[in-house]
């Protein structure tokens, strides 16, 4: 389980971000309760003048547009990033499992695609010698 930490690491590290960003707030600011902050929160505090462009384009788009996107800004960053983190690392893994599988089943076994390769050489380098 050690060899894939980095690859924990990685997955979850946007999720450790936004955690940390929502402590951090929480210590900070020690007379409100902890919250996890949504993604158009975030937006809104540390780019509220894209934010505002964006959905005065999507209002001049469609009108319709606008309650959809601010529902789906209404989501918590932090769950989000916790999500893909999982789905990323399931995707991986999975991945990694079916190749591990499918070179079995060609032959290689744990040895892996360069053992075979040199074996393939040594066959071919033995032969030459003859």
């Amino acid at each position: 389980m050690l060899r894939h930490l980095p690859l924990l690491l990685i997955c979850f590290l946007p999720f450790c971000a936004c955690l940390g960003h929502d402590l951090y707030l929480f210590f900070k600011n020690s007379n409100q309760q902890f919250l996890l902050l949504s993604i158009g929160n975030i937006w809104a505090v540390y780019s509220p003048d894209t934010l505002s462009k964006f959905i005065g384009v999507l209002a001049k788009e469609n009108e319709s547009y606008v309650p959809k996107i601010e529902s789906i800004l209404e989501i918590r960053i932090t769950l989000v990033a916790l999500i893909a983190g999982i789905f990323v690392f399931a995707a991986i893994a999975l991945e990694y499992s079916i190749l591990r599988i499918l070179f079995s089943w060609v032959g290689c076994g744990n040895r892996g695609v360069t053992a075979t390769r040199q074996q393939s050489f040594r066959k071919k380098m033995h032969h030459r010698n003859i």
